[in-house]
């Protein structure tokens, strides 16, 4: 049985170097959240955006591993910078997050995710 203390951190590979994580969302606090949790695991954040707005060239000029992106943002909506990166990189690796407490927001269903995910 191993602990906590005793496994190996979620955030390197198999080769020791972190995973390179780009991170977007509007909320200041959910970044700040991330920037903790994913560095107390050793992933290396490389970028940050507060809007959808430039993410895909965000993207290209960083190639991060993963991409943590919020879906509801007031300037460009998540669903679309989705679309844009996985358009340029269809083996992105993408995380949808969303803090979202309207009922209306939180439960809309998207008419299009890549890969038939809902």
């Amino acid at each position: 049985m191993t602990t906590d203390n005793q496994r190996g951190s979620d955030g390197l590979k198999a080769d020791g170097t972190p995973y390179r994580v780009l991170v977007v969302d509007d909320s200041i606090i959910t970044r700040k959240i991330l920037r903790k949790v994913l560095g107390d695991e050793q992933y290396e954040i490389c970028g940050e955006a507060e809007d959808g707005g430039g993410v895909l060239e965000l993207y290209k000029s960083l190639r991060p591993d993963v991409v943590t992106l919020d879906i509801f943002m007031d300037q460009v909506h998540g669903i679309t910078v989705l679309k844009e990166i996985m358009a340029y990189d269809n083996n992105a690796r993408i995380l949808m997050l969303s803090g979202a407490e309207e009922k209306n927001r939180s439960s809309k269903r998207f008419p299009w995710v890549p890969g038939g995910m809902w």
